[in-house]
């Protein structure tokens, strides 16, 4: 399903509730489930993990605002990029979140600029075959290393993280070079 699909989706499904209204738990569920093929234990899972926003509860019925269930997409649209990762797995993301609880919009928002970006898989053909792209992969890993040691997010810059991988690939070249002229190389 492309992204604009996603989003038409989203958008009919908004439009059966008002600006202010209380999306039960279970229409977010039973919509994650027809649409995105996602069970809702495995929502359950995200949320007690942290890594989605809870629903906020009114005696025994839980919901969610619209503004949440925005923030919970987008979310999700971030596990499952992340996913494919080798480097970046759901603790470390969970602790991303987590640390920037005061504003998750932002960090949200931050996170789906990067996966634009620098996708950790992209295609190369009209097959759709896709590959992993390593450097893009390293490019998460240090972001993620940057964001949880609690980096001011007005002063991130993901040109930083380039250079720095710039810079440990042409150490490590030099070295290899530095190993082949040494005659070592068998």
């Amino acid at each position: 399903m492309t992204a604009r699909q996603t989003d038409s989706l989203i958008n009919r499904f908004l439009d059966t509730f008002s600006k202010d209204e209380k999306i039960p738990v279970t229409e977010v569920q039973g919509w994650f489930k027809d649409n995105k093929h996602i069970p809702i234990r495995t929502l359950q899972w995200y949320a007690q993990e942290g890594l989605i926003p809870s629903p906020q509860f009114e005696g025994r019925n839980g919901f969610y605002r619209v503004e949440d269930f925005l923030l919970l997409i987008d979310t999700i649209r971030i596990i499952r990029s992340l996913k494919a990762s080798l480097t970046v797995k759901f603790g470390v993301l969970r602790d991303v979140l987590r640390k920037y609880s005061d504003n998750p919009r932002r960090i949200v928002d931050l996170l789906l600029n990067l996966i634009e970006e620098f996708p950790i898989f992209y295609q190369i053909d009209v097959f759709e075959e896709e590959v992993y792209d390593t450097t893009n992969d390293l490019i998460w890993h240090d972001t993620f290393a940057a964001l949880v040691k609690g980096v001011d997010l007005d002063k991130f810059r993901i040109l930083d993280i380039e250079d720095d991988i710039d810079r440990k690939k042409s150490e490590k070249k030099v070295n290899a070079d530095k190993f082949r002229a040494s005659g070592l190389d068998v």
